[in-house]
């Protein structure tokens, strides 16, 4: 209702009382004797009506009521509803209406349907405050009419009025089970209308029975909400489940809160917990970029006030500037035990100064150039732990209602539990990251004692390893497989662990049966890597290296494709990086010659679509192509065997070098742990 002060002279009086206000109404608001006076006069009007008429008026308004309640409980939509009431109100009392709805939020009755008015009177209507209506109610009652608007300038809508030329609003409480929902109103244009006692039964009844329809509608309504709330939640949840990245779940939840809030803007700070610092992660609806250029320790400003204190913090009207005096900034103290759920810094007394505190900083918070005017902050606490802080902006005086804070604080549990599994796997992923470095720190270790064991060798596998990753890239192994194939080529050896020195490092050529024991260490290998769960992946390299694309390999004379591709990849590089390095016994070959070597193995010794490949990869460095010096099969297996230590062929021999016999080391062994744990005894 529109508020006016009652006039103290009879003939002046605008407004009559049709309902008795509250019976334990106080005697100072009993009604003014004009306006009771004005009402006898109306009754006094009516009273030669005959008692015929009489029945004939109330059956009359029965029956619109009847099809007014029927119109009504066909609706479900609240809006519907409205529109509904709007429609029978024209119909039965002839005159334009409106229902105005009220708002928890606004604190104030906001045009919700109108029918037969002018056109954006309902966007320029002034909502009117509950403190207005309830004066009103207070001194006349819940069913009341102004019977001359423009002839009251003290209405808030005077001007519009005018505008209009709107002249007589009557006006209807719609009240259920004791709540007041909004107000029908029924208007004239023009001159001002006089409506009977039977009208105002009229709009009375229509009253009663459309306050009932829209207690439907908004259960309906409420339904849905929460049905929607849910399916919100279950989106939250399935960013959460879905993606590590605490930004992505945080944006679905500031995305919610807009979209079932009605929020202008919203925002998530992360708590560093070694600086004490809250800095922006993610937000919504920002014109600027002035929040993400600021960061706040706990207690400064209104969201470190939030995370410092514990509870919620609201700000209904940031425009008082006199709130600002209940910001500050924290020490380093304990908090205290008991803290309240939520202040409200509507009022600046509400919230106390906190006995940690110094003096007040000026630093509010409030991004500038935004507008906004209404502030909620709500602390991320997972298991008794601040994880961050979550904003949430209007552009205009806003306060939740108490299903919408409970939903709030609900998307707060919500985002707080992002944040903690987000952490939670990073330290996981930090930790696992940790434990294969530790893995392949080991590999790498092994792999050194297999180089010291023969010094000759010295990085043979870390050659060897960068080439195949190159080679399998190009060949289409994933980056998952790729990690196996790294260790795979590191450890290709690691069989000749059990490959006596007497054999091993033998300076002459070996015998049949030293050649029988030395083809024995692919299986060593797998005797000894198969039981390490994390390295059976890596099997293929150490395993299988040495089989050949036509069968006449070893260890288990394997052919073609049945030879795994990660092991005739390894076989190419294998070849290319013995022939290409120097020996004691010879020079390196020059790497054209290795290449063509490695084009006259292809379908013999090679997978050829592999050498194809490899050979692309070294194109650069091919010469045209010449004769190589025959080999024979069994003098390319010495070369190539992990420890190409002895040449087996006199004429390969002294074509490059002369021979050199290597001295074996007397304690390989112990240099290997001094490479792997940083100890190592005396040679003996």
């Amino acid at each position: 209702p529109d508020e006016v002060e009652q006039p103290d002279e009879v003939e002046q009086a605008d407004a009559i009382v049709v309902h008795n206000e509250p019976e334990d109404a106080d005697e100072e608001f009993s009604q003014p004797e004009s306006v009771v006076t004005a009402l006898a006069a109306q009754i006094e009007s009516e009273a030669d009506i005959s008692p015929e008429q009489r029945v004939r008026e109330e059956q009359g308004r029965a029956q619109s009521l009847l099809r007014t309640a029927a119109h009504l409980n066909a609706q479900l939509d609240l809006q519907d509803v409205c529109d509904a009431i709007c429609e029978e109100a024209a119909r039965t009392l002839g005159a334009p209406s409106a229902v105005m709805l009220f708002n928890k939020q606004r604190d104030a009755f906001v045009p919700s349907a109108v029918r037969d008015m002018p056109v954006n009177y309902a966007k320029r209507y002034t909502p009117t405050p509950r403190l207005v209506y309830d004066g009103h109610v207070a001194e006349m009652g819940t069913l009341f009419l102004f019977t001359d608007v423009q002839a009251t300038p003290d209405l808030p809508n005077h001007n519009l009025y005018k505008e209009v030329n709107l002249r007589t609003i009557g006006i209807a409480s719609l009240i259920r089970e004791g709540e007041v929902l909004g107000l029908l109103k029924v208007y004239s244009f023009g001159e001002t209308r006089t409506f009977t006692s039977n009208e105002l039964a009229l709009l009375q009844g229509l009253a009663d029975i459309a306050a009932q329809a829209i207690a439907n509608a908004r259960l309906l309504t409420d339904s849905e909400r929460r049905l929607a709330n849910l399916h919100a939640l279950r989106q939250i949840d399935k960013a959460i489940l879905g993606s590590s990245d605490v930004n992505l779940a945080l944006g679905v939840v500031l995305d919610q809160i807009l979209s079932r809030l009605g929020s202008d803007a919203a925002s998530a700070l992360l708590l560093d917990p070694h600086t004490r610092t809250l800095r922006y992660a993610v937000g919504r609806g920002f014109r600027t970029n002035t929040p993400r250029r600021t960061d706040w320790q706990l207690g400064e400003g209104l969201a470190g006030r939030a995370a410092l204190e514990r509870s919620i913090i609201h700000v209904p009207d940031l425009s008082q500037p006199d709130f600002i005096a209940a910001d500050f900034t924290a020490p380093d103290l304990k908090l205290p035990e008991t803290l309240p759920t939520t202040y409200s810094l509507s009022q600046p007394e509400v919230l106390p100064r906190s006995p940690y505190a110094p003096p007040p900083r000026r630093r509010t918070g409030i991004p500038s150039n935004e507008g906004f005017a209404s502030y909620y902050g709500v602390p991320l606490i997972v298991n008794e732990k601040v994880q961050g802080v979550l904003e949430v902006w209007h552009r205009e005086p806003y306060r939740l209602d108490e299903e919408q804070l409970e939903f709030l604080e609900t998307l707060a549990g919500q985002a707080a539990i992002a944040i903690n599994n987000a952490t939670l796997f990073r330290d996981l992923q930090r930790t696992n990251d940790e434990l294969i470095l530790a893995y392949d720190s080991t590999l790498s270790g092994w792999s050194g004692a297999l180089d010291l064991r023969d010094k000759e060798t010295e990085g043979h596998s870390e050659r060897v390893t960068r080439e195949t990753l190159r080679l399998a890239r190009e060949m289409g192994v994933s980056d998952a497989e790729l990690v196996q194939v790294r260790r795979g080529a590191l450890l290709h050896d690691i069989g000749k662990m059990g490959i006596p020195d007497a054999i091993l490092l033998k300076p002459g050529p070996l015998t049949d049966e030293e050649w029988v024991i030395m083809k024995k260490h692919p299986t060593y290998a797998l005797e000894l890597l198969s039981p390490i769960q994390h390295l059976r992946p890596a099997l293929d390299i150490p395993y299988s290296h040495h089989e050949k694309w036509d069968g006449s390999g070893y260890p288990r004379g394997l052919s073609g494709e049945q030879i795994p591709l990660t092991a005739r990849i390894f076989a190419v590089v294998d070849v290319w990086d013995a022939l290409c390095s120097d020996r004691p016994y010879r020079k390196g070959w020059p790497i054209d010659r290795v290449l063509n070597h490695i084009r006259e193995g292809s379908g013999s010794h090679f997978d050829p679509a592999i050498v194809e490949v490899f050979l692309r990869l070294h194109k650069h460095e091919m010469a045209p192509s010449q004769p190589t010096t025959q080999i024979e099969p069994q003098e390319v297996a010495h070369q190539v065997e992990s420890a190409p230590i002895q040449p087996t062929s006199p004429t390969l021999a002294t074509e490059e070098a002369p021979i050199v016999q290597p001295t074996p080391p007397k304690s390989w062994l112990s240099r290997a742990l001094k490479t792997l744990w940083g100890w190592g005894g005396a040679d003996t």
